[in-house]
């Protein structure tokens, strides 16, 4: 058996797997959008922190 024979004769077994492709590409998907969804904000920077005292402080 040549190699490409041999290659025509698994190839369904081996290769059948688009559907799971597709499957396992759908769920990186819905792994990367949950991902994103709980990733914290940075905290804020320093000048975002004066700012915010500095208008409470003139609140008071």
């Amino acid at each position: 058996m040549t190699a490409k024979e041999h290659f025509e004769k698994y190839k369904e077994e081996f290769f059948s797997g688009d559907k799971d492709i597709k499957r396992i590409k759908e769920f990186a998907e819905k792994v990367k959008e949950k991902v994103a969804l709980s990733r914290v904000p940075p905290p804020p920077s320093t000048e975002e922190i004066r700012e915010m005292l500095g208008h409470r402080q003139r609140e008071r």
